[in-house]
């Protein structure tokens, strides 16, 4: 009888492991989170844009990331279209999307990670930016929406236990844009940043 009984045992163990649920992470997990501030530069239509934003993410396990970002243009990029008095219009660009990635050896002093943005842009033509007198700003046409994918690869540095710095490359992929005088490759292109980032990792 006890022969039989271990031997039950034996031949069920493969079924009591095949019925545990599989996961990405095993173990505890470890919750961690952050808030970045965001400089970017790009070519936005032939320029040099310069954009400030910030992002909220949600670390998991200290190797995936899950967050979101915002982010639009600081300085004055003229557009092909022009006004009545032949000086150009400026452009109005604002991003918002998800972004999700992978942090490799995030212990490590300097360290990597890989990830990308999907999520959606606006993009105004105006006679100039709204911080300047915006009771007087005119702008042209209506808002248009595009599509934006950007993929990127970092490098990070533990600044301190609540801080880290990040640089990043990465690379805008726009589709739909169709304001005036604007194309999907005018807003698409290489893109560098720096983001500092305050939490608990």
């Amino acid at each position: 009888m006890k022969r039989f009984a271990v031997l039950s045992a034996i031949l069920l163990m493969p079924l009591v492991a095949a019925a545990q649920d599989a996961t990405l992470v095993d173990g505890d997990i470890d919750h961690g989170y952050y808030g970045g501030l965001i400089t970017k530069v790009t070519p936005i239509n032939g320029q040099l844009g310069f954009m400030l934003g910030a992002e909220a993410t949600w670390v998991v396990d200290r190797q995936l990331y899950v967050g979101a970002q915002a982010i639009g243009i600081a300085n004055e990029v003229d557009a092909v279209k022009r006004q009545s008095d032949n000086t150009p219009y400026v452009m109005w660009v604002n991003e918002l999307g998800g972004r999700a990635g992978y942090i490799l050896n995030s212990d490590d002093l300097v360290h990597f990670s890989a990830g990308a943005l999907i999520g959606a842009g606006s993009l105004q033509l105006a006679d100039r930016y709204p911080w300047t007198d915006p009771a007087d700003v005119e702008t042209y046409g209506g808002q248009d929406y595009y599509f934006i994918v950007e993929p990127e690869v970092a490098a990070e540095l533990n600044v301190a236990p609540w801080m880290r710095a990040k640089v990043a490359g990465s690379y805008r992929i726009v589709n739909g844009a169709e304001t005036e005088g604007v194309a999907d490759d005018d807003l698409s292109g290489p893109a560098g940043a720096l983001t500092l980032m305050f939490g608990s990792f």
